[in-house]
């Protein structure tokens, strides 16, 4: 569900007409996404960070630059 929302509200933010595009840079910055739901089972509101850039939105936390994989405690390998 959390996904769904979320390519919905990139979609969103990149998809501009190609006049409005000549007028983006007014936009560009950092900026929050929030989806409020009101019915079903998910959580009350979701938000993302976006960066837009020369009119172009990108998503905006900070990428994670470990190389190795990240293993949660339920996945982690038990001690022998």
């Amino acid at each position: 569900m959390k996904r769904t929302f979320f390519a919905a509200a990139v979609f969103a933010a990149a998809f501009v007409s190609g006049a409005a595009q000549a007028q983006s840079n007014k936009f560009d910055g950092n900026w929050s996404v929030e989806v409020i739901t009101e019915k079903g089972d998910c959580d009350k509101a979701y938000r993302w960070p976006v960066i837009v850039q020369n009119g172009r939105a990108r998503y905006g936390a900070a990428r994670r630059t470990s190389t190795s994989p990240a293993r949660s405690p339920r996945t982690a390998p038990s001690p022998a």
